[in-house]
């Protein structure tokens, strides 16, 4: 009976092996840039193509206390693949604190640097948006197929409910009167709106991923969730002070509209709340306005000249915009020496 007994315990810890090497989420920072979650064999992979050596490697799992370097977890750089087994070797400092959740990498860390006020050229932008999207066009094109592609799978719906119940799809009289119709027509606009400000969350993330060369990915598309409640606030509180401003004499509504452009990325970028955002777009676009007009004339003109060019040219032209315009909000925020990384 009791060796009966001692099977039954070996066979429970053999399936409680198997089953934490099947669901292992392990996380790994490099030069204290995080990524993950990652399954084992991934991780692996990864390890493999980075020079241990020249660079600072740390890993975690929610099973152990403390980040490590790989070297010290039986398995990671060999073909073997028993749990981990937690270590206290290579501890990093207080500044990268072990117990902390790990971000993912599209949940980029906030910047070190406070937000300040500087100045930021218009051609200087436009450079670092053009050499972005030669560098990454392939990825930048899926990434707006993508989001284009779910923008119309949402509006699809509405679309034809409409269109039937307004009689289009035949020569009857329509199914139901009017008031039907409108209000489906209200609820498809503000429904695509809604997904309209969480896709543009995620773009959000990807361009600030591409300018500060933090791994960007097509998920990145979906990482709006936290920041989505706070974007809505800030932009409805944004709208009204842009409608307030129009009609007092349209002048206003315009410079209002230029100051308070950049809340939606400071939502995301800062994690800030809606009224946080607000001020602090209308603090970083001081002294920036006529910046600001010169590139959006500029980037007018560059899409209407890629669409000039048998619509093939807004291939370049739609990305080199986008991350111009995050460009500018970084050396707003961050200064000019921000974009260093991509001069040349």
């Amino acid at each position: 009976m009791e060796s009966f007994t001692i099977l039954q315990e070996d066979l429970l810890l053999s399936n409680l092996y198997l089953f934490g090497i099947m669901n292992e989420q392990w996380h790994l920072a490099i030069n204290r840039k995080q990524s993950g979650p990652h399954s084992r064999e991934e991780l692996k992979t990864i390890l493999q193509s980075i020079n241990l050596d020249g660079s600072d490697v740390k890993v975690w799992l929610p099973s152990m206390p403390e980040w490590v370097h790989p070297a010290s977890v039986d398995g990671l750089l060999s073909s073997d693949s028993p749990l981990p087994i937690p270590s206290s070797d290579g501890v990093e400092s207080s500044e990268f604190n072990p117990y902390a959740p790990p971000q993912t990498v599209a949940a980029l860390e906030e910047p070190l640097a406070e937000l300040g006020n500087h100045r930021f050229e218009v051609m200087k932008c436009l450079s670092v948006g053009w050499a972005i999207t030669k560098a990454n066009l392939g990825q930048l094109l899926l990434f707006l197929v993508v989001m284009i592609g779910i923008s119309i799978f949402v509006a699809l719906p509405f679309e034809i409910a409409i269109a039937v119940l307004g009689g289009e799809f035949t020569s009857q009289e329509p199914l139901v009167q009017d008031g039907p119709a409108a209000i489906l027509t209200v609820v498809s606009g503000l429904v695509q709106q809604l997904v309209g400000v969480f896709l543009g969350l995620g773009a959000i993330r990807f361009q600030l991923n591409h300018l500060r060369r933090s791994t960007p990915a097509i998920s990145d598309l979906f990482t709006g969730g936290p920041h989505f409640l706070n974007a809505v606030i800030a932009y409805i509180l944004f709208a009204l002070a842009v409608v307030i401003g129009l009609v007092l004499l349209i002048i206003p509504g315009i410079y209002i509209m230029i100051r308070l452009a950049p809340h939606q990325i400071l939502v995301v970028d800062r994690r800030m709340g809606p009224i946080e955002a607000l001020k602090a777009s209308w603090s970083i676009t001081q002294g920036n306005v006529l910046s600001l007009i010169g590139l959006g004339l500029m980037g007018l003109l560059i899409v209407l000249g890629g669409t000039l060019a048998l619509l093939v040219g807004l291939i370049w032209a739609i990305p080199t915009v986008y991350l111009a315009w995050v460009a500018a909000y970084h050396t707003m925020a961050y200064g000019e020496a921000s974009l260093s990384q991509h001069e040349g």
